[in-house]
């Protein structure tokens, strides 16, 4: 996935730099970018430096470029049960393999407050639907 231009203030770093699609949001050719919270990097025996510091927030409601989905274009949505104590609180979202991102995708969809309260865009959520990837025909 890649995130698409125009990209907003906060991200404006990152937008000159040459990026390959191949894993969550960002990734350069000639130099490693992670995602972290300031926590995983006091663990890293190595240095960080920080390109951009950012929200879980700044990120709701990017676009991306997924070409190996079903939506070629996808948004960056809230995720509720993310801790980032146990990782760095960015994951990619399987609403047909995963019964905490189907229920994420089925609480945003119907509810406008819950949209509103973290700055979803109806056109980021609404027109998706989750693909079923199984079909058990006694459900």
């Amino acid at each position: 996935m890649d995130v698409l231009a125009p990209f907003p203030p906060k991200l404006g770093p990152l937008e000159r730099k040459k990026r390959v699609p191949s894993c969550c949001y960002f990734e350069t050719l000639g130099l490693c970018m992670f995602k972290q919270t300031h926590r995983t990097s006091q663990r890293s025996p190595n240095k960080s430096s920080w390109l951009v510091e950012l929200v879980g927030s700044d990120l709701i409601g990017l676009p991306l470029n997924s070409p190996l989905s079903a939506h070629h274009l996808i948004y960056v949505l809230p995720k509720l049960i993310i801790q980032t104590e146990k990782g760095t609180g960015i994951v990619t979202s399987v609403p047909s393999d995963s019964l905490g991102d189907y229920m994420a995708m089925h609480d945003l969809k119907p509810k406008r407050d819950l949209r509103e309260k973290f700055g979803v865009k109806d056109e980021s959520a609404m027109p998706f639907d989750i693909v079923p990837i199984l079909d058990i025909p006694e459900f």
